[in-house]
This record gives structure tokens, C-alpha cells and sequence, in this order.
């Protein structure tokens, strides 16, 4: 009996252990999860919520691991940022952001239409307004709904003003004129995607207002928008 004591504590002594032990393991786990989620002490904007979970828009350069090019295309695409763009990512946020504004857009034409603004934001002039630019707005818009901040339908109204605002860019077009082209550009192809005529009118305004950021309305799609596009004011050093 007595050693069958001992060995009831020592088996105790052991769960207790492990219990400790796998304690520090998801203490751990969880700062590292943190650690990822930041950069420089600033919140980076990284992810979108999809049907199946989170799923990741940008990502930090890895040049020894990037494999740009696949038989089915880009699968992400790098920028002088240090950051990735997750082309495919990009697409399913299209079709999501469309066709919850408007389930009655003809498949094909969803999709040809993200095919032409993904080759103007992966023009080989670009810079700064890029695929990850465009990327890491639409994740920034994705963090105010998550908080409570954006209703459901805004954060798809905001998001197609995030993919117009710089469709149209020509780095020696005189202020305004990129913006303005944008704004038409939206107005045409979100008409003829089947959108309803208020919220192309709407987007094409919020897309306007993005020349200067002077705020023509403060419904929350153009709060949203203009929080989201300013996003890098507040990046840390090394994106900024």
C-alpha cells in the first residue's frame, strides 16, 4: 500500500508537471503569435476573414522562398516594400466584395473585370501604388469591421472604392487626373457589372475624394476608406 502511495504522487507530481508545462508552451505560442501579428510595435494589417478562416493578403518578403510564377499564374507579387501580395487572395476578395454588393453579377464578368485590374496594379511603373498597396488597404478595412467599426455592406462598398482608386495610374498625370479617370473607370465597369446605380455613384465619389482625402461625406464606407488608404501614416519605419 505504501508504495502504491508513492507511485499515486509521483503520478500526480507528473500531471501537475505536464499541466505547468503545457501552460508555458501556449504562453509562449501566444507571444510569438503577437510577435507575428507586429512589426515595430505597430498593428500590420495582414489578414482577411474568408469562408474558411482567416486568410493572408500580404506577408513579408521572403526571397529565397518567393516563387512568383506558377502554371496558373502569379501567385503573389513583390514590391519594393519588402512585402508580398497574395495574388490569389486578391481575387476571391473581388468576387466577395462584388458579388455581395451584387448577387446578380454575371460570373464571367466578375471575373474578367478583376483580371483587368489586376494587370493595372501590377503595371511594371508602379511603385508605391501597387498590388500591395491595394492589398494591405483592403486588410486595414477588414481590421475596422472586425473591431465593430464597419458594417458588413460598407466594407464591400469600401473595398471596390480600395480597388478603383488608383486603376488609372500615370505618374505624370497633372494632380487629380488619376483619380478623376479612376472615379469614370469604376462608373463604367461597375455598371456594367449590374451594381445598383446609388452605390456606383457612391464609389465613384469616394474615389474622387482620394486625390486629396478631403471627405465629401462621413458615412462609414468613406470613413473606412480614407482610414484605410492613409494606413502607411502610421506603418512601421521600415514599410513607410
Amino acid at each position: 500500500p505504501a508504495q502504491q502511495e508513492g507511485d499515486h504522487d509521483a503520478d500526480e507530481g507528473d500531471d501537475e508537471g505536464l499541466e505547468e508545462g503545457d501552460a508555458e508552451a501556449e504562453d509562449e505560442a501566444a507571444v510569438g503569435d503577437a510577435e507575428d501579428r507586429d512589426v515595430g510595435g505597430e498593428p500590420r494589417p495582414e489578414e482577411v476573414s474568408g469562408s474558411g478562416g482567416a486568410i493572408r493578403l500580404v506577408d513579408d518578403l521572403d526571397t529565397g522562398g518567393l516563387d512568383a510564377r506558377a502554371a496558373d499564374g502569379l501567385e503573389g507579387v513583390s514590391a519594393h516594400s519588402g512585402r508580398i501580395a497574395q495574388v490569389e487572395t486578391l481575387r476571391s476578395r473581388w468576387h466577395a466584395d462584388v458579388t455581395a454588393l451584387c448577387p446578380t453579377a454575371l460570373p464571367e464578368r466578375v471575373a474578367g473585370e478583376v483580371i483587368d485590374l489586376l494587370d493595372r496594379w501590377l503595371e511594371d511603373h508602379r511603385s508605391y501604388h501597387d498590388a500591395v498597396h491595394l492589398a494591405e488597404v483592403l486588410a486595414a478595412l477588414d481590421e475596422l469591421h472586425e473591431g465593430g467599426d464597419l458594417p458588413a455592406l460598407d466594407r464591400h462598398l469600401a473595398g471596390l472604392v480600395a480597388w478603383y482608386h488608383d486603376a488609372v495610374h500615370d505618374p505624370a498625370a497633372p494632380p487629380g487626373a488619376n483619380e478623376e479617370a479612376s472615379a469614370v473607370l469604376a462608373e463604367e465597369r461597375l455598371t456594367a457589372l449590374g451594381l445598383p446605380a446609388e452605390r456606383v455613384a457612391h464609389v465613384a465619389t469616394l474615389v474622387r475624394d482620394s486625390a486629396t482625402h478631403e471627405m465629401s461625406s462621413t458615412d462609414a464606407a468613406a470613413r473606412a476608406f480614407h482610414d484605410a488608404d492613409l494606413w502607411i501614416l502610421a506603418a512601421p519605419t521600415e514599410r513607410f
